[in-house]
């Protein structure tokens, strides 16, 4: 799959639901299902992690935010710390 980021590092609504991938919308609530393992790549840097190009193929779904003008990548914490 090959996904492109705009600027802001956000992805396209329409590359989103043409990934396939579960997308989790902050936007329509709080109880949306979100797994405790799936984190953005800001939040990886937030721990010192910054990804590689092979490293951000691995994306496992997407999250909207309120003010994001795009969908944020999620990542699986546990697999990226298997690089570490």
């Amino acid at each position: 799959m090959n996904l492109l980021a705009n600027k802001n590092g956000l992805f396209s609504k329409e590359q989103v639901y043409r990934s396939g991938l579960p997308v989790y919308d902050f936007t329509k609530g709080d109880d949306i299902g979100l797994p405790f393992d799936f984190c953005t790549r800001s939040q990886l840097r937030l721990l010192g992690i910054e990804l590689n190009n092979d490293q951000k193929k691995l994306v496992k779904g997407f999250v909207r935010l309120s003010g994001y003008r795009g969908f944020a990548s999620l990542y699986s914490y546990k697999e990226i710390r298997e690089f570490f």
